[in-house]
């Protein structure tokens, strides 16, 4: 099923049907094709792979965002050490659960706990629905491509539009987050969630920022948001990847590392060589 240009409600079109638009990029879709490759992003796109690492921060999401877990499924085990553990755990899968020990779950509802303590993340939390899906035509080169926010506010024209994106990780210090922001590319997932309602004609006025929390008690949070600089380095690169998917979908060709490129050693290896060298 494809989907026309708008936002959706959660309630009418689920994750793995957003997920299943193969066709229409996305933003981590956009991200992986810089990162890897054309010929990695497709093969990713075809076979995808379930991350178990991914679970607790699935759970996460649902308390924090949405009140309750909706597809979490508590299993009574003590860990996956067992085969009737892991079968029950990979029929929760197989079902569209996430399966979820009980003591994996007590940071999580720690978190949902602490969260509240941040005024300015629960300011960004206060109005508005969880899961909201955009499908939008890009206008520059034409290609169909999508966006599913994690919090979707309450829109006043006549004031910018703050998204939040919640993330979870190790740290919530905002400096740190900023080489996580690199290492992920969140410059360019914030340009295009900024640059989605626009082309929709919704609101002219966007900006994304990320509530952070950190996964280990005290589950410490900041709300953090990527510089103007940052933004347009996200936008140009979010253009390029846009560019190569639209050429692979009119050639049928998805290239891997094609022809000969020459790279670098690391500065390091030149020092640690002169040493070898000067010692000789």
């Amino acid at each position: 099923m494809t989907y026309a240009s708008g936002l959706y409600a959660a309630d009418q079109i689920s994750n793995a049907q957003y997920h299943a638009q193969s066709d229409v990029l996305s933003a981590s879709g956009a991200k992986s094709i810089l990162e890897d490759s054309l010929g990695n992003f497709r093969y990713k796109q075809n076979n995808p792979e379930h991350k178990g690492v991914f679970d607790a921060g699935t759970a996460a999401h649902e308390l924090i965002l949405e009140g309750e877990f909706r597809t979490v499924k508590v299993l009574d085990f003590a860990d996956y050490k067992k085969k009737d553990a892991q079968v029950a755990r990979d029929e929760a899968r197989l079902e569209g659960f996430t399966p979820m020990l009980e003591r994996d779950l007590v940071d999580i509802r720690g978190m949902a706990k602490a969260i509240r303590n941040n005024v300015d993340a629960m300011a960004l939390l206060e109005a508005g629905q969880p899961e909201v899906s955009a499908f939008f035509t890009d206008p520059v080169t034409g290609i169909e491509c999508r966006t599913r926010f994690d919090w979707f506010p309450e829109i006043d024209a006549s004031k910018r539009l703050i998204i939040p994106d919640y993330k979870t990780g190790s740290t919530a210090n905002p400096r740190k987050f900023a080489r996580d922001a690199a290492k992920f590319r969140y410059h360019q997932q914030a340009a295009w969630y900024e640059d989605t309602l626009p082309i929709l004609g919704i609101h002219h006025n966007v900006k994304m920022v990320f509530i952070v929390q950190e996964k280990t008690a005290p589950y410490a949070s900041s709300v953090v948001q990527l510089s103007p600089k940052d933004i347009e380095l996200g936008r140009a690169l979010n253009e390029l990847a846009r560019r190569k998917f639209k050429h692979s979908l009119e050639t049928g060709e998805w290239p891997f590392y094609p022809g000969v490129t020459q790279v670098e050693l690391p500065v390091y290896a030149h020092y640690e060589g002169d040493d070898l060298l000067d010692a000789a």
